[in-house]
């Protein structure tokens, strides 16, 4: 027999709760859910993660969902200007290169202007 703790969405939230410095009590009463909610062992319903998505915009509805974590800006380089963390890969390589062709442009103008 396994004896692994089982790994679910509800897992996951209380988790994000523990590292997010969020006492239980107090997500169970913001998402308006009934006290003791998060130590009962209930599976969670697409409802009530709804509201915990709702009530808690910054939690990463993809790892909840899934257990899987896209990589990020912040999870490769987690100095990087904060206006910059958490965009996927792909829409920080597409605002770097309009970065660029915006850079040259400019040097283009100012080079034609001497």
């Amino acid at each position: 027999m396994n004896n692994k703790k089982q790994d679910t969405a509800k897992t996951r939230v209380r988790e994000f709760f523990v590292k997010s410095g969020i006492r239980f009590m107090d997500a169970e009463r913001k998402c308006g859910f009934n006290q003791g909610y998060f130590s009962r062992g209930e599976a969670m319903d697409t409802y009530k993660l709804a509201e915990i998505a709702r009530n808690y915009p910054e939690i990463d509805l993809y790892w909840i969902i899934t257990g899987e974590r896209k990589e990020t800006v912040r999870s490769i380089l987690p100095e990087v200007n904060a206006n910059a963390l958490d965009m996927p890969y792909k829409a920080a390589y597409e605002g770097a290169v309009m970065q660029i062709d915006a850079l040259r442009a400019i040097i283009k103008e100012l080079e034609k202007n001497k």
